[in-house]
Parts: C-alpha cells; sequence; structure tokens
C-alpha cells in the first residue's frame, strides 16, 4: 500500500514537472516563433523597399547612360556639321574612352557614309543590308532621338569573318549643308553599357534578378516582371520569389533562432535534467521516509497489541456507526463479549449508548457508569481514534466496589445517626429543661403568662427541625423523582417561608423560568432552600436586611442547568468557616446542630444537581443551586 501511494506521488511529481517543462519550452518557442516572423516581416519589408530603390536606380542609372551617349552623339553631330573633313578626329577625341563602341554615319538616303572603327565592313553599303539597323533607321527619323536593343551581323577585315553581337543603339539626326540631314548611331556592347549597373545590380540581387532586354519573357520562373523604356529602349527586370539579401539576412537570422532554440532546449534539457534528479532525490527520501514511519507504526502497533491483549481490565474495539466489537481482549472474553457482537444486545441501554457516541464525537473521550442485567455494574472509559474511525474502550467491573461503598455509607449513616441522636437528646434534654422553668415562671407570675408563650414555640420549633433533619438523614432510601413545575415548588416554599422572615427583613422572589421543570422530590428541596433561608435570616439578626432569591437558566458543559441563586446582606462568612461549612456537625450558631448546609448539600446531589457558596466579609453570602432542567421528549 506504501509503494502504491510512493509511485502515485511520484507519477504526480512527474507529470507536474513534464507539464512545467512543456509549457516552459511551448511559451518560449511561441516568443521566439512571434520575434523570428516578426523579424522577418521586418527583413522582408525593408528587402522590398531597397529592391524597390535599387530598381529606380538601375533605371535612372541606364537612362543617365543613354543621356550621356547621346550628348556625346549630338556633340559630335554639330562637329560634323560644322567641319565634315575631320570625321575621325573628332570621333578619336570624344570617344576615346569608349573604344569598344561602333561609331557609325548614315546619309539621308540610308548610306552608310563612314563607321568608326573602319576595320568594320560597312562603309559604302546600304542599311537596307542590315534589317535591324534600317528598322533602326526608320523609327530614328521619325523621332529624331532614339535607343534600342539590336542583333547585328557584321564582317570583320582583318579577321575576314562575319560576327552576330548584341548592342545598344542609340541615334540622332542633324543636318550639314544644303539642308541634308545626317544621321548618327552608336553601338554599345551589352557588357560595356550594363557594366556598372549589373555589378551593383547582381551583387545586390544576384542572379534571382535578370535583366532581359527586348521582348518580355515567358515563363513562371519569376514572380514579378517589372517593364521600364527609356527613350524607345525597352527592357526588363525579372524578380524571383526568394531574393539572396533576403536569403542572406534569413540565414543570420535563422542561425540565430537555432542559437536560441539550442539555448532553450539546453536550458530545458539541464532543468529537466535537474527536476529529474530532484524528483529521484525526492523519492529516495520519501522511501526512507515511509520505511521508517512504516517501521515506526509496527513497532507502534506491537507496543499497542502487547498493551491491549495484556491489559488487567476488560478492553473491547467497536465501531462507532455499526456498534459492533472488533477487537477484544482475553479479560473482555469471560465478561461474555465477543468478536462481531452488537453492543446494542449486549447492553440493552441504546439511550446511554447513543449520548456516549455523541459525546465522543465531540470530545473524543468520555466515561459513564452502566448496570448491566442487575449482575454487573461498569466503568466504561472510551478514546475515539477518528482517523481509524473506531472507539477503544476500557472496562472496570465496579459491582464489588459500589457494593462495598454502600455498606461503608450504611455504616457511616447508622453511626451518623447515632452520633446525631445523642446530641439531640442533648438538645431535647436542654430544651424540656428549659421549658420547664418557663412553665414554673408563669406559675409564679400567672398575670403575665403569655410573655412566655413565645419563648416556648421557639424552642419547640427548634426541636422539630432537628428532629426533621435527623430523619431525612437517617433516611437511607432516595427520595422518588417526580416532575416538578418550578413554580409550583416556589409557591408553596414561599408560604411557608412568611412564617419564618421577620418584619426586618425583606425578601426578593424574582423567577425567569416560570414554565421550566426539574425532576426532584418537591418535600426535599423546600427543606433545602427553608434551611438556605433561615441561614440568612439567622446571620442578620436583628439589624435591617435583605434576602433576594433569583432562578433563571444556564447550560454548562452542553447541559441546560435551573439556577437559584440565594443572596443576603448579612456580615458574610470568614474563609476559615466557608471551607467546612458542608460537614456535618460543624456550625457556628449557639443552638445549631451543624446538619443544615450538609443536608442541602446531600439533597441536591441525589438531584444529579451541585451548589457553591461565595461570601465576602461586611458585603454578604451568594449560594447557587444548579439543577438539570427536565427537556420534554
Amino acid at each position: 500500500m506504501q509503494k502504491q501511494c510512493i509511485k502515485f506521488i511520484m507519477l504526480k511529481k512527474v507529470i507536474i514537472a513534464g507539464f512545467i517543462i512543456f509549457s516552459f519550452f511551448t511559451i518560449s518557442f511561441i516568443i521566439i516563433l512571434q520575434l523570428q516572423n516578426k523579424e522577418f516581416l521586418l527583413l522582408k519589408e525593408t528587402n522590398e523597399k531597397y529592391t524597390e530603390t535599387l530598381l529606380s536606380e538601375i533605371n535612372n542609372k541606364i537612362e543617365q547612360n543613354i543621356e550621356n551617349k547621346l550628348e556625346k552623339l549630338k556633340i559630335l553631330s554639330n562637329f560634323i556639321k560644322n567641319n565634315p573633313n575631320n570625321i575621325s578626329t573628332y570621333i578619336n577625341n570624344i570617344f576615346k574612352d569608349d573604344t569598344n563602341s561602333i561609331i557609325m554615319m548614315i546619309s539621308n538616303e540610308g548610306n552608310i557614309l563612314t563607321t568608326y572603327p573602319k576595320t568594320l565592313g560597312f562603309n559604302g553599303l546600304s542599311i537596307l543590308n542590315f534589317p535591324d539597323i534600317a528598322d533602326f533607321f526608320i523609327k530614328l527619323s521619325k523621332e529624331n532621338e532614339l535607343a534600342k536593343f539590336l542583333k547585328i551581323k557584321m564582317f570583320n577585315n582583318e579577321t575576314l569573318t562575319f560576327t552576330t553581337k548584341n548592342y545598344i543603339c542609340i541615334g540622332t539626326e542633324n543636318i550639314i549643308s544644303n539642308n541634308n540631314k545626317f544621321y548618327l548611331l552608336q553601338f554599345s556592347p551589352l557588357s560595356i553599357f550594363f557594366q556598372n549597373i549589373t555589378d551593383k545590380f547582381e551583387k545586390v540581387l544576384g542572379k534571382e534578378a535578370v535583366i532581359f532586354l527586348g521582348n518580355k519573357p515567358e515563363g513562371n520562373n519569376f514572380s514579378q516582371i517589372i517593364p521600364f523604356e527609356v527613350k524607345g529602349l525597352k527592357y526588363y527586370i525579372g524578380i524571383k520569389d526568394v531574393k539572396p539579401p533576403l536569403i542572406n539576412n534569413l540565414k543570420k537570422h535563422f542561425s540565430k533562432i537555432n542559437l536560441l532554440i539550442f539555448i532553450l532546449l539546453s536550458i530545458t534539457f539541464i532543468f529537466g535534467a535537474y527536476i529529474v534528479y530532484e524528483l529521484f532525490i525526492s523519492h529516495r527520501r520519501l522511501e526512507k521516509l515511509v520505511e521508517k514511519r512504516v517501521n515506526e507504526l509496527n513497532l507502534e502497533r506491537k507496543k499497542y497489541e502487547t498493551f491491549f491483549k495484556n491489559l488487567p481490565l476488560p478492553a473491547i474495539v467497536f465501531d462507532p456507526i455499526a456498534l459492533t466489537i472488533v477487537d477484544l481482549n482475553s479479560k473482555a472474553t469471560e465478561y461474555g463479549f465477543k468478536k462481531d457482537d452488537k453492543l446494542t444486545d449486549l447492553l440493552k441501554n441504546e439511550k446511554i449508548l447513543e449520548n456516549h457516541i455523541k459525546t465522543l464525537n465531540e470530545k473524543l473521550i468520555d466515561d459513564f457508569e452502566l448496570n448491566v442485567s442487575d449482575k454487573y455494574i461498569f466503568q466504561i472509559f472510551s478514546i475515539f481514534d477518528k482517523n481509524e474511525n473506531k472507539v477503544i474502550s476500557i472496562i472496570n467491573d465496579i459491582t464489588e466496589n459500589k457494593k462495598l461503598y454502600e455498606k461503608i455509607k450504611n455504616a457511616e449513616r447508622k453511626e451518623l445517626v447515632a452520633t446525631i441522636t445523642t446530641g439531640i437528646a442533648h438538645d431535647f434534654k436542654n430544651s424540656l429543661s428549659n421549658i420547664q422553668l418557663y412553665l414554673k415562671l408563669m406559675e409564679t407570675e400567672p398575670d403575665n403568662w403569655k410573655k412566655f408563650i413565645e419563648p416556648i414555640k421557639t424552642i419547640i420549633n427548634s426541636s422539630t427541625d432537628h428532629i426533621n433533619n435527623l430523619l431525612l438523614i437517617a433516611n437511607n432510601k432516595k427520595p422518588k423523582l417526580k416532575e416538578l413545575k418550578i413554580d409550583d415548588v416556589m409557591n408553596e416554599f414561599l408560604q411557608i417561608i412568611k412564617q419564618y422572615i421577620p418584619k426586618n427583613i425583606d425578601l426578593t422572589y424574582i423567577n425567569l423560568v416560570t414554565d421550566s421543570k426539574i425532576l426532584g422530590s418537591k418535600s426535599s428541596l423546600i427543606q433545602a432552600f427553608l434551611n438556605i433561608v433561615v441561614n440568612s435570616k439567622d446571620a442578620i439578626g436583628k439589624n435591617k436586611g435583605d434576602i433576594s432569591i433569583v432562578i433563571d437558566k444556564e447550560i454548562l458543559n452542553n447541559i441546560n442547568y435551573i439556577k437559584f441563586t440565594f443572596s443576603d446582606n448579612g456580615p458574610g462568612i470568614e474563609k476559615d468557616i466557608l471551607k467546612n461549612i458542608f460537614k456535618p456537625f460543624y456550625s457556628t450558631k449557639e443552638n445549631g446542630c451543624g446538619l443544615g448546609l450538609a443536608l442541602v448539600n446531600r439533597v441536591i446531589k441525589e438531584l444529579s444537581g451541585f451548589m457553591n457558596i461565595e461570601s465576602e466579609i461586611g458585603k454578604g453570602t451568594i449560594v447557587r443551586i444548579y439543577l438539570p432542567e427536565k427537556v420534554d421528549g
């Protein structure tokens, strides 16, 4: 069971640790992807802007090249117009840095007047022999300035071979003498014309962007084809989806991402390894702790079993819900208890058992006395183990003790009665002597006989009280308890007490529980209350005084009590006297026998109540009596 518990705890920890690692990795990865996406979009936007700027720059550069070459051709045409005899000199001076270009002068009729360099076999030929040049010438004669991509087949006089090359042809017209027009054409090789531009273009955009001259390229190799035209020169730039600068940037970017992911994985691995290590260490500690605890529990169980089995008193363990015995020792079997027996069948008194279980649920411990089939009297002490949901009860057989106690009590009572009888006999002898004395005085003073009547009554009443107290103490039987209404008891008591209270004492009576009930003996209660009030009256004496009786309720230890409070403002009782006040024959009065409060205390205890006395010299005395309230149902 413990190992399964450990495995469950470990599995729970592993799941939690795995969830933490997975969450950490997932959140970190999402953050990295978000950063990657953000940077990717930023790079893409930057690259697009840069590409647009570069394309615009390329177009401007091409246009500038065409303008520069047109400007040189115009300068050359003006020189030729003014002095047509030095054409070669003009060309050498103006195009000395452009030796790879071909300069061609054409008449208005389309005849090639001169070419530079002269090694090319164009001189004296008509442009009709060169369809591309003828087509360009026709358009130039209409637009005055023109640029176009041409493929030209020409004859080289030195090598005596024909070659076909791609050129950018730029042309301009001018007027020579007699209003005859002539045209100057410059053929620039593509490599020369686009050299600076393409170098920069390829350096930035690489092979993923290509310049096309002439017709628009076909196919799906390019995601974007941008057309351009300058002075009639048409060209296209094709751009693919992935551009090298973006690739380069993305390579750098993804290398960063890979580094971050590597770091993340390393942290996750280290963190995971640490958690696994901690889990392993925790597992080992937990195993040792559980093993230690199991050993301790086994040791405790052995101690408990040894103690339980060898206990000299009967002991049982029972289920507080099913009320069945689940374990017991050998002593319990001697009293007829068996395992799986129902307590309700054995003890017969379900009400007491129910109250016992209720008290155990509240306080965890309880004890009570129980008479079993008029044969045994058990004192049962129980402890409720909430963890195991079991009650352990130790049973003490007090049958013999109770019998012995009753014998001792009866012997004490007989001895007490003998002592009291002796005392009362002495008091009676004194009382009779005093009565005899008063009778003689009445004989000697027959006219004043009435003044002797009151002292004689007092002596007779005192003797009557002594006899009543003696009868109560001598009576071995407990009074029969009846359901009594507080109002009924107190109304009868007040009728009796009025003849005892002199005019110098004010009696106050307050009943706050008129409908409440108790279990008791009316005569015993009235006699007990009478003793208390008479004590207060005697303490006040002939001084002006107050006696109050207040009845209310109070809850003590979850039990409802009716509280009777008797208070007076007499001289009070000293502490040395107060601690002995419940002892029989202890009295501070000249004519008292010391049985008043001893009798009261006995009566209250027989009614399952209790009492206490508080007193302070010069302020008075308070007597409180607590009797359990009788609750209907």
